[in-house]
């Protein structure tokens, strides 16, 4: 049998059942040793909740890329061509990638962030669904939505002559379509760390912490740079480049880690490791046949 990750405490009750064999359940909350154990590390669990984790990566990747692309687009390719106007070609088709991209990259988070169904009772399925998966779930769908509530407003704002009313609900609109995929940004880090944690990745977890206060450095950097240099053409020039190289470092990088994370999870699941529920079953038995007994 493989050897599981260190993990003493219970999934549940966080008792520590160092020391009891796999085959007897938590003293506290009578959870399976195994689930403990054997619960944390990817390896043990269900093919298809790993293919739906891949699955899920690799349209974030997707998704990623897109947005990058979008950002050159829109950031940087006018500047070569000196067609820095929303009307200009590169612009308009850099706005649909990124909006595109972003979505995409949205329902990737959704299916790494999904519940960890099927084998598990719900107890140990809540005990693993950690707060950061919640929040994950909860922002994506909330970035949906407000995605679709932008394309809404947009649809009526290019028909329609705004009343101020209308005008204020397109700015709120504006401020929570930054703020919400923000939030989701940095909380995919927390995510990407977890998984790789049960891949055994140390490194790709510890990665993604530096990755992600980098990331709110440069988002700064963006916010900064254009105020602190003189309006010259070429300075304009200089920050409109830096500032596409910026954004698309940041927009990219997720990519580039959802791809070590697929590779990685991916690599679990060819292990010949015994499966979760192939470990639960014993004890699963020994508590019925316990029970008809008494009975």
């Amino acid at each position: 049998m493989a050897q599981p990750m260190r993990a003493d405490r219970c999934v549940v009750c966080r008792y520590d059942t160092s020391g009891l064999p796999d085959a007897n359940a938590c003293p506290e909350c009578a959870t399976p040793i195994v689930a403990t154990r054997y619960g944390v590390r990817l390896r043990h669990r269900e093919p298809r909740f790993l293919r739906s984790l891949v699955i899920g990566a690799c349209i974030g990747v997707a998704g990623s890329v897109l947005a990058s692309g979008g950002v050159v687009l829109v950031l940087m390719l006018p500047l070569l061509t000196e067609r820095v106007t929303p009307e200009s070609t590169s612009v308009e088709i850099g706005t649909h990638f990124m909006r595109f991209g972003a979505m995409i990259w949205v329902v990737g988070l959704l299916l790494l962030a999904s519940r960890e169904r099927g084998v598990l009772d719900r107890r140990i399925e809540r005990a693993l669904d950690s707060p950061a998966r919640g929040a994950t779930r909860a922002f994506a769908w909330a970035s949906l939505g407000v995605g679709v509530y932008v394309l809404l407003v947009e649809f009526a704002s290019h028909r329609l002559a705004l009343s101020s009313q209308g005008q204020t609900v397109v700015v709120i609109t504006l401020v929570t379509t930054l703020f919400i995929p923000l939030v989701l940004y940095h909380l995919q880090w927390f995510l990407i760390g977890r998984l790789a944690r049960r891949c055994g990745r140390e490194r790709l977890a510890v990665c993604s912490v530096l990755l992600d206060a980098l990331a709110g450095v440069l988002n700064v950097v963006v916010l900064v740079l254009p105020g602190v240099v003189t309006r010259t053409p070429g300075d304009v020039i200089l920050v409109g480049w830096m500032t596409g190289i910026v954004v698309a470092t940041v927009a990219l990088t997720p990519g580039v880690m959802l791809a070590l994370l697929a590779r990685a999870i991916v690599h679990e699941g060819r292990s010949d490791s015994v499966k979760l529920h192939a470990l639960l079953r014993p004890v699963e038995q020994a508590a019925t046949d316990d029970t008809a007994g008494r009975a």
